[in-house]
């Protein structure tokens, strides 16, 4: 079956849906601001280090959701979702998702996200049927942790790959180098408004022909690195 698959943050929307959850967690709750202060040397550790953003994000989720109920820790990623989804989806993406989808393409969106919120934008816009495969969350000691590894760069491939059996996967979407692995795997790529200080690095991973879309009027690059 022909497929699509997207990147979410910066592909499918203006700005970095994460932040945009921990933000409202924040001014639901300030307090919250004093377990995310101590989880600090944990983010430089990851930061300095390059390590596995599982850690560091789990401190930042659990942080943001402690004091919820699980319910309620699960409604509030939803409720993130709703709440910014008009203003962040980028319409030319959701467009290309309809259209799609209207000529009989399988969409697929694929994102170091949680699935629970980004299925709420999605939603939120209208769009169905579509697979969302991101990083696993759990509610555990009274709020939400990362429970796998962050679905980010190579880990993407993997964790597309049962979702892909007997897949023709026609064309991929992203913003950013680090999904090359998942671009590749597109009979064509398509990098969304991308800044120029990537285009050194989709020159060097990308083996696909690519284009190069500008969603946000914020594309930095205005020809394909390599064709």
């Amino acid at each position: 079956m022909k497929t699509a698959i997207f990147d979410f943050d910066r592909t499918l929307t203006r700005h970095d849906t994460f932040r945009l959850y921990l933000y409202d967690s924040l001014r639901a709750a300030p307090w919250r601001v004093l377990p995310l202060a101590l989880g600090l040397p944990l983010f430089l550790w990851t930061l300095l280090s390059r390590a596995d953003k599982r850690w560091a994000k789990s401190w930042i989720l659990w942080s943001a959701s402690c004091g919820l109920s699980a319910v309620g820790a699960f409604e509030s990623m939803r409720r993130s979702g709703k709440t910014h989804a008009a203003a962040q989806l980028l319409p030319e993406g959701t467009a290309r998702i309809r259209a799609l989808q209207e000529s009989g393409v399988r969409v697929i969106v694929c994102t170091a996200s949680a699935p629970e919120w980004v299925g709420a934008y999605l939603e939120s816009a209208g769009l169905g049927n579509i697979d969302i495969v991101g990083s696993g969350v759990a509610y555990r000691l009274g709020g939400l942790i990362m429970s796998s590894a962050n679905c980010y760069g190579a880990v993407k491939v993997k964790r597309l790959r049962p979702h892909l059996a007997n897949a023709e996967v026609t064309e991929t979407y992203s913003d950013h180098p680090s999904d090359s692995p998942l671009l590749n795997l597109g009979q064509t790529a398509y990098l969304i408004s991308p800044k120029r200080h990537h285009s050194r690095a989709f020159r060097e991973n990308l083996k696909v022909p690519h284009e190069i879309l500008d969603w946000n009027n914020q594309a930095q690059i205005s020809t394909p690195a390599r064709t």
